[in-house]
């Protein structure tokens, strides 16, 4: 997976992370500390951000009430995936990441997802099955490939109104 989640990300992406089951729990006090530093406060924000994370019940104990205060409640799951795939999408038309690591988090996470159905209506899930032809031979041209992901980067950063 792209490390979406290696450097502090907002609480949104944070809280849909945790759902969806791809963000590491036991950071969580360390991005409620960094969270507390740009100005988002609570009670429970300030126990998380004391805590180890190296116990993760007691870590669970108290995330749902320290995301609420930073302003992320657990999101449902095809609002998880859309906040999740807006960041993968938006590494991508930054150029962090390639096209080849969007569709290796696409699957991922539609696998982890269950392949939900909300979460695969996501525009940038509609890739999901170009991973597969991706790596095998005799597959399309990659460059033919490239603009599909691309295409579906740009529908997930600006979707029809």
């Amino acid at each position: 997976m792209m490390p979406l989640f290696e450097e502090t990300p907002t609480p949104e992406l944070a809280a849909a992370g945790l759902r969806l089951g791809i963000a590491p729990p036991e950071r969580m006090p360390r991005w409620a500390a960094h969270w507390l530093t740009e100005d988002l406060d609570g009670t429970d924000l300030r126990m998380l951000a004391g805590m180890s994370g190296q116990d993760l019940e007691e870590v669970r104990s108290v995330l749902p009430w320290a995301l609420v205060e930073a302003g992320a409640p657990e999101p449902d799951l095809g609002a998880a995936a859309r906040v999740v795939f807006t960041a993968v999408a938006r590494r991508c038309a930054d150029g962090l990441v390639t096209e080849e690591q969007v569709l290796a988090a696409v699957d991922w996470i539609c696998r982890v997802a269950g392949y939900d159905d909300a979460v695969v209506a996501a525009p940038l899930a509609q890739v999901f099955p170009l991973h597969g032809e991706w790596s095998s031979v005799g597959g399309r041209d990659r460059a033919v490939l490239r603009a599909e992901v691309r295409a579906a980067v740009t529908a997930q950063l600006d979707p029809p109104t």
